[in-house]
């Protein structure tokens, strides 16, 4: 799957959910949605966390062999929180698979790591950056 098309039926589909447009929410909203799902990730995670280093759980029930039904429901919380993610940036104007590669290139600049985002050559003849394969 392509990040760039998948944003864009992302972002019409966000337009058909609220009302065709008609409830339009600002970044705000769509941040704080954002971070919901980045939350319920973490309580996730936090019960992963206990079950693999076995502490005590006050949640009644909660069993090692729950251990890949909440690394499932963590993904998806992942995944819910990456939709919102991209329909900020798709309200931006910005594509995803630039903005991402160029704030993954940075990083790696930054602390003079030698793996960057693939690139490929876009439309126009417009070089966005390095065009190594990521290392690694």
């Amino acid at each position: 799957m392509d990040i760039s098309d998948f944003q864009k039926v992302n972002a019409k589909r966000a337009v058909r959910w609220h009302n065709s447009g008609e409830t339009k929410w600002n970044l705000l909203e769509w941040a704080g949605a954002m971070c919901g799902e980045a939350g319920e990730a973490a309580n996730y995670a936090k019960k992963i966390k206990r079950i693999d280093t076995n502490l005590p759980n006050r949640e009644a029930g909660l069993l090692i062999s729950d251990l890949e039904a909440l690394k499932h429901k963590l993904a998806r919380e992942v995944a819910d929180s990456i939709i919102y993610g991209l329909i900020i940036l798709s309200e931006l104007e910005l594509d995803a698979s630039d903005i991402i590669a160029d704030t993954f290139d940075n990083k790696s600049e930054e602390y003079g790591f030698p793996e960057f985002a693939p690139r490929e050559v876009r439309q126009f003849g417009i070089d966005w950056g390095r065009h190594e394969e990521s290392k690694g």
